[in-house]
């Protein structure tokens, strides 16, 4: 259900005060009346929606403002790379195949040879050779070669003759999660090789999305507005569920701090402090509501039934208001020495930056006194690392480093 990039490469142009945001939800011009349920963006302007009633695909580069037809694919899932090669998967057994990729940004779809005739319900990628789906047959579908070959793996639900595999979510190329509406949460760290569920994971909801900021931090949404968190990559989860909602369709965040679900009859919550509370929000619409994706910090597309395309635009509380801050890296990868530059910044007293591992954890902290940070290659080994800079407990932004 809900897929989306991961996080690192967007620039956070607002900070939210602990304050109550009050967001404004506007319905936008959709292309169809059909009911909308894959969305996806690779930037803040440029994204995709599903109609899998009539098969098509929808384009927009507003932001989504408008749309245009853009493929004949019926899609119960989408995730792009990259403004060109994409992947879908679809719930109709057809001629054109229940999997397919793209490499013209969802203008034509290659199909990619299924194992069976099931409906196929997520998909995952981490590279443009390298994405997996899953199936009412609760199986993964690994492909590591663009979709020429595919590789089957069956889970081990529970109850496997009642209940599916509903969502999937890679966050880097080896550790991976699966939700079931049985309640069962799934992981591995080995590419798909092999699958643990996670004991510690509280039953009793069927689950029906999931979303991980980082390498530790994650939830899991699903029916009676069960939410759950883990802050150590699945090892202990706690309740974060919201009252008042029968169902969430799709979770996500745009941060440690920010984020959305959507669910049945127009519901939408959003939290500012990483879903210790929820704030229903006006959306303007009973239709039942099946995916959200962040454009920034204080925007967001949601789609629905009945062709519902909604877009959000903030309006922060009126107490604290933090200027439009900008980070950038560069070289990236490090090589040998790599700046990290701060634009809009006027007080960096107690700005702070927290490096990270692939693992998540903390292996550096230092203050940020200027515009500029140096970091050398001698501090580092070989690998991927995270860079969270600070403010007290407000993050400002997160940024993907590769060092060579």
């Amino acid at each position: 259900m809900n897929k989306t990039t991961f996080l690192f490469s967007t620039l956070l142009s607002l900070i939210l005060s602990v304050n109550e945001v009050h967001s404004q939800w506007t319905k936008q011009t959709s292309p169809t009346t059909s009911d909308l349920e894959a969305l996806y963006f690779i930037n803040a302007t440029t994204g995709f929606t599903t109609s899998g009633d009539v098969g098509r695909l929808y384009k927009t580069v507003d932001g989504g403002v408008t749309w245009t037809a853009n493929g004949n694919y019926s899609s119960r899932d989408i995730w792009f790379v990259d403004a060109n090669i994409g992947f879908a998967s679809s719930t109709v057994a057809s001629s054109s195949g229940t999997m397919k990729k793209t490499t013209d940004g969802g203008t034509t779809w290659t199909k990619i040879t299924a194992p069976n005739s099931s409906s196929y319900l997520g998909v995952s990628a981490t590279s443009a050779t390298n994405a997996y789906f899953i199936n009412t047959e609760d199986k993964v579908i690994k492909t590591t070669d663009g979709g020429t070959s595919v590789t089957s793996y069956t889970i081990p639900l529970t109850t496997p003759a009642s209940h599916n595999l509903t969502d999937i979510f890679f966050i880097n190329a080896t550790t991976g999660y699966l939700t079931a509406n049985n309640g069962q949460v799934f992981k591995t760290t080995n590419s798909g090789t092999s699958w643990t569920s996670l004991s510690t994971v509280p039953l009793g909801s069927g689950f029906n999305s999931l979303y991980f900021i980082d390498a530790m931090t994650g939830y899991v949404a699903g029916s009676s507005g069960k939410v759950i968190k883990t802050t150590d990559g699945g090892a202990t989860w706690v309740d974060k569920s919201i009252t008042g909602i029968i169902a969430i369709n799709a979770i996500k965040f745009f941060d440690a701090n920010v984020g959305l679900a959507v669910g049945l009859s127009g519901k939408i919550f959003m939290t500012n402090n990483g879903g210790d509370t929820w704030t229903e929000q006006a959306s303007g619409t009973t239709q039942h509501l099946w995916n959200v994706f962040f454009l920034n910090s204080s925007s967001a597309i949601v789609v629905g039934d009945a062709g519902t395309i909604l877009k959000n635009n903030a309006v922060l509380g009126q107490e604290e208001f933090i200027p439009k801050a900008s980070f950038s890296l560069s070289p990236n990868p490090l090589t040998n020495v790599s700046v990290l530059s701060i634009q809009n910044v006027n007080d960096f007293s107690s700005l702070e930056l927290e490096v990270y591992d692939i693992t998540g954890k903390l292996i550096k902290r230092n203050t940020i006194k200027s515009e500029q940070y140096l970091l050398n290659k001698s501090e580092f080994t070989s690998g991927i690392y995270f860079l969270k800079i600070k403010k007290g407990n407000k993050v400002f932004e997160t940024l993907k480093l590769v060092v060579q």
